[in-house]
């Protein structure tokens, strides 16, 4: 199947609605990934500059030329693509996700579970009592599957899952982050694909990313999209009061840009900004 991307259109900004704060009001839903580009573009001209307590390791280092330049990209939306993906829903049941998911991953019964997520350590129990402790959610809402080279290495595509309403079926336990899965490559098995506080993409770990839309009934207060940059492919994810971040996973490296908001941004140590 051809990956179809969408050129950004030519949004101003002028109609995007602020709050008391100067900051955007994040729509409950976008036609297409590409109509979050003035978003995230309104957005960047608040963050900067990087994370000094990235700068105080190696890693941080390292990334560190890629991430400002990065930054001033983002802040024209200058060489960045946001990706669609090959199928969307509003439901888990929609047939078009089951069938693009047995398609791709054609291995028995674990395709119907993809959009239910149960924490490692209680998988022994019920799904009558993972119900009742809350320890399993459900995708309920902006369902969507990609299919690309997301590790940007020689492997080739593979098939994510992403859900931003995952919620315990009781209310009362309230709702999960959103989840970007990446399917391993050879067994069709789930593994999470951003994990802002790890050291690289892990396509066989079970964990989901901190900083995602905050599940409520209010309005979403962050905003996430797969992109692609400098012919790569990352995730980014921006909490508007928050941090903006870009993760993601090039030949075998990770790559990750933490950019916090300057409302809680810490100075930089001075042994740290010798280094």
């Amino acid at each position: 199947m051809a990956l179809l991307f969408i050129a950004l259109p030519a949004h101003g900004q002028e109609s995007i609605q602020r709050g008391g704060n100067g900051l955007p009001q994040i729509p409950e839903h976008f036609d297409r990934e590409a109509d979050k580009a003035p978003y995230v573009k309104a957005f960047a001209q608040h963050f900067g500059p990087l994370d000094p307590d990235m700068l105080r390791y190696p890693d941080g280092q390292k990334d560190k030329a890629f991430c400002e330049q990065f930054l001033i990209d983002l802040k024209a939306m200058r060489g960045i693509t946001f990706v669609e993906p090959i199928v969307k829903a509003d439901r888990a049941d929609d047939p078009k996700l089951q069938d693009t998911l047995e398609k791709y991953c054609p291995y028995g019964d674990e395709a119907n579970n993809r959009w239910v997520y149960i924490e490692d350590d209680f998988a022994w129990m019920s799904h009558e009592q993972l119900d009742e402790t809350g320890h399993i959610v459900y995708a309920e809402s902006n369902l969507r599957i990609y299919y690309i080279n997301i590790l940007n290495d020689k492997g080739g595509d593979s098939l994510i899952t992403y859900a931003d309403s995952v919620c315990a079926k009781d209310k009362k336990f309230g709702c999960s982050d959103p989840h970007y899965h990446v399917l391993d490559r050879d067994i069709c098995s789930r593994g999470a694909l951003i994990v802002p506080h790890d050291n690289k993409i892990t396509p066989n770990f079970n964990v989901t990313d901190p900083f995602g839309f905050q599940h409520t009934k209010k309005k979403p207060e962050a905003i996430n999209a797969i992109i692609k940059y400098k012919n790569k492919y990352f995730v980014i994810n921006i909490n508007n009061t928050y941090y903006l971040w870009l993760h993601g996973e090039v030949n075998n490296e990770y790559v990750k840009c933490n950019f916090p908001h300057p409302s809680i941004i810490k100075p930089l140590s001075p042994s740290a900004r010798d280094r």
